[in-house]
């Protein structure tokens, strides 16, 4: 698989699951709420590889913006671990939500 198709993949993943996803071609953000663990910018970079960026902030922070590339997927199997981090980000943010409604 190509990283064009790479790229495209991690777009179609991200939308099939419901999550925000903007367009580009180059780059795209996926996110589901920018304030927890599910944000992240993806980009195709100039050395051949897909790299990740992960939103960092806070609701009250000024200084929220895109942190430096925490991932990168150099193959398929990069790309579906990453996909995998997609959805577990979710699931450990939503987690954490309802944790905290309980007490």
């Amino acid at each position: 698989m190509n990283l064009q198709s790479q790229f495209n993949f991690v777009r179609e993943f991200a939308k099939e699951n419901e999550f925000e996803v903007t367009k580009g071609r180059k780059q795209f953000e996926i996110w589901d709420d920018r304030f927890h663990a599910a944000a992240f910018k993806v980009k195709i970079n100039n050395a051949g590889y897909i790299e990740v960026h992960q939103w960092e902030g806070s609701p009250r922070s000024r200084r929220a913006r895109w942190g430096r590339a925490v991932y990168s997927t150099r193959s398929v199997s990069d790309v579906v671990n990453f996909c995998n981090i997609i959805l577990a980000s979710r699931s450990l943010r939503a987690k954490r939500r309802e944790d905290s409604e309980q007490e």
